[in-house]
């Protein structure tokens, strides 16, 4: 054989090198693009979480605000202080406070929701007494825990926690340094912005027990009990607000609940005891503004939410609008979890290599796909809870609207998004027709002249005065049997217009359904003093013109007279606030055409007094969600407050039953885990 007969048929160190090094660069491409998929698959979890978190924190203030009854923080902006205090915003790491507040700090707090029942007695947690009602015999104290304002919290957002220079700290409610300064009247009596935020055990400060010379609890006796007895039960101080408070500590937002047990170990159940649990971690923003238009009744809140990922810097933001018991039940309740996609991996050995590259390419194209559907999710929050915002603004858009005009909402900036919200009256085809209705007897009651008979009288008036004491009020009974109004007619507004002679200059006169039979040839004051519903039908503002009729809605009223279903026994015109004077034609006044009269409009029953609203959210990169609510009714009734003597600085006499007639509550059970009293809380 030759020479070239031996040669060996095998690879050169050269080939054996260069295929050495190929297999280690698809190693190293190969556990790049696993590393790459696995690092998007924790990303994806991350934010899965966060955006859990997310959703749980603001479903549970927005339903917190949305049943509770009053809103205690933020309190309106104070003008005295070179601060916001209906702005309460604190960011993690701590931004610069503004003005002489040493400490931004975010708060937000409410009075406990009825649906709240802890240990199970069939009582609302919230009902202290146990007398069925709710805040209605607060102390001076009015969260009784011991401190200024809410214990362990900044009230005012001045920095400092419960902090007052009066001599008296636990009534200094408010932590502004002056304690009982409010009556509860609906009004800013101490003019820091706020309303009825500071009141006293005797929150009318008359001196006697619940109303001076009424009977309030309907037992035969007039103020029969101590001053400071609200309700003239016999017990003094029996309520307070029990505050359930959202705060942030250490980037932390917590929920604070209060309890009906002894949770500090003192021996005793006040407003002290509660417990904490975490709703979200890593929070870096929190804001809550008290938007400052129309009444404290329909409070507007803007509420915001960042959580932003420590390692990844990622970040989860929410924001929406909700009313103070606004009862927006449901939502955020049908959310459902996030979808997590999953595979398998079969691996032939003799393919190794080549599924293994292709399998990595797939994990990082469906991580990458995981991450789209996550971002696309949270997105699609974000706008539902934009267009939620804009319901709550068009619902409580109608309720300051009152008989209309009843106007869309057109490109509403929130934040760098926006919503528009249309609202539809159902009265396609309807026929109205209106009716002027006289009135059939009116007259004047007088304290200070209680068996006098004023039938006759050309004028009528309401006054109060405390010291001589001097009541005067005005009825009205307008002829809606002898009106021509079917009988079962559908109203669409009724309303009472009488002519100002004397204007009111200080506080509103209210409206009152009357209870009990009259006459206008006899009636006086030791015959229908009391005889009225405390519930206010409607207010005449302070400030009417003289000259001129003033209107006042008393349509569910009308209703129930048009019905049948309600004695047709007129209403009561009175007004609590000290030397306040107002006068009205009565219907023996010379000038016919200045004479009271009620305006009725009914509809033929093709027109409904309700409407449809569709919101549309759009956030900023085009992304939009739309909400609907059918056949809401445009004329909101009254809530349902007990006012027993409104509208006064003194002479005032209050509580609170509830605040919307029509509230459905879901009465679920909420659980947190303890937490040491001492916490401490900006």
């Amino acid at each position: 054989m030759t020479a070239d007969s031996n040669h060996n048929q095998g690879y050169t160190y050269v080939e054996l090198m260069l295929a050495v090094v190929l297999a280690g660069m698809l190693v190293l491409g190969l556990s790049g693009v696993v590393g790459n998929a696995l690092q998007t698959g924790d990303l994806v979890h991350e934010k899965n979480d966060m955006t859990r978190q997310a959703r749980l924190a603001m479903q549970r203030m927005v339903r917190a605000v949305s049943h509770s009854r009053l809103l205690l923080l933020p309190l309106n902006d104070n003008p005295n202080s070179n601060w916001l205090e209906h702005i309460r915003e604190q960011t993690v790491p701590a931004s610069p406070p503004v003005g002489d507040s040493t400490l931004a700090t975010a708060v937000l707090a409410v009075t406990l929701p009825a649906y709240q029942d802890l240990d199970n007695n069939g009582i609302p947690d919230a009902d202290n007494d146990g007398d069925g009602q709710l805040d209605e015999d607060i102390g001076a104290d009015n969260n009784f825990d011991a401190a200024p304002g809410i214990y362990l919290i900044g009230d005012n957002g001045n920095g400092t926690l419960d902090d007052s220079a009066d001599a008296d700290p636990p009534s200094d409610n408010d932590e502004d340094g002056v304690a009982i300064e409010e009556t509860l009247n609906g009004q800013d009596d101490d003019g820091d912005g706020s309303v009825d935020e500071d009141l006293s055990a005797d929150v009318n400060g008359d001196g006697e027990s619940g109303v001076i010379g009424v009977d309030d609890d309907l037992s035969g006796s007039v103020d029969d009990d101590n001053k400071n007895d609200d309700d003239e039960d016999g017990q003094v101080d029996e309520d307070w607000y029990d505050s359930l408070v959202f705060h942030l500590s250490n980037g932390v937002l917590k929920e604070r609940t209060p309890v009906p047990w002894d949770a500090n170990g003192d021996s005793q159940v006040t407003g002290a005891d509660y417990i904490t649990s975490d709703l979200a971690e890593n929070v870096t923003y929190f804001r809550i503004e008290r938007i400052l238009q129309g009444s404290d009744l329909y409070q507007l809140l803007d509420l915001t939410l960042e959580i932003t990922s420590p390692t990844s810097g990622e970040t989860v933001s929410l924001r929406t609008q909700v009313r103070v018991g606004g009862r927006c039940d449901g939502f955020g309740d049908d959310m459902t979890p996030m979808a997590q996609q999953n595979g398998y991996i079969l691996l032939p050995v003799m393919l190794a290599i080549t599924l293994v590259a292709a399998v990595a390419f797939s994990m990082n194209y469906e991580s990458a796909s995981e991450t789209n559907a996550v971002s696309s999710e949270l997105e699609s929050d974000q706008a539902r809870y934009l267009a939620e915002a804009g319901l709550n603004h068009a619902r409580w858009q109608l309720e300051q609207a009152g008989c209309g005009p009843f106007l869309d909402i057109a490109g509403q900036a929130f934040g760098s998004h926006s919503y528009s919200a249309t609202i539809t009256p159902n009265n396609a085809g309807g026929t109205i027709t209106t009716y002027s209705v006289p009135v059939i007897a009116d007259a004047m009651i007088k304290s200070d002249t209680p068996t006098q008979n004023y039938g006759t009288d050309a004028q009528l008036s309401t006054y109060f005065n405390f010291i001589p004491s001097s009541t005067q009020r005005t009825l009205y009974r307008f002829d809606i049997e002898s009106s021509g109004i079917p009988v079962g007619a559908m109203v669409v507004s009724a309303l009472a217009k009488v002519f100002v002679v004397d204007s009111n200059d200080t506080a509103s006169v209210t409206a009152h359904q009357i209870t009990e039979d009259w006459t206008e040839a006899s009636v006086n004051w030791d015959d229908i003093n009391t005889s009225h519903d405390s519930t206010t039908l409607a207010s005449i503002p302070s400030g009417s013109p003289v000259g001129e009729y003033v209107s006042f809605n008393i349509t569910p009223l009308v209703q129930g007279w048009v019905n049948g279903n309600t004695a047709n026994q007129g209403i009561m015109l009175k007004t609590t606030f000290i030397g306040d004077l107002a006068q009205f034609t009565s219907n023996e006044y010379g000038s016919i055409d200045q004479r009271p009269l009620l305006e009725v409009k009914i509809t033929d029953g093709s027109l409904s007094n309700r409407a449809d609203i569709t919101v549309q959210g759009t956030l900023a990169n085009g992304v939009t969600h739309s909400v609907t609510q059918e056949n809401l009714a445009l004329y909101q009734a009254t809530p349902n407050t007990l006012e027993l003597q409104p509208d006064a600085t003194e002479g005032k006499d209050t509580f609170l039953d509830q605040w919307f007639s029509t509230r459905t509550c879901n009465f679920s059970k909420t659980r947190g885990k303890s937490s040491p009293l001492g916490d401490d809380i900006g």
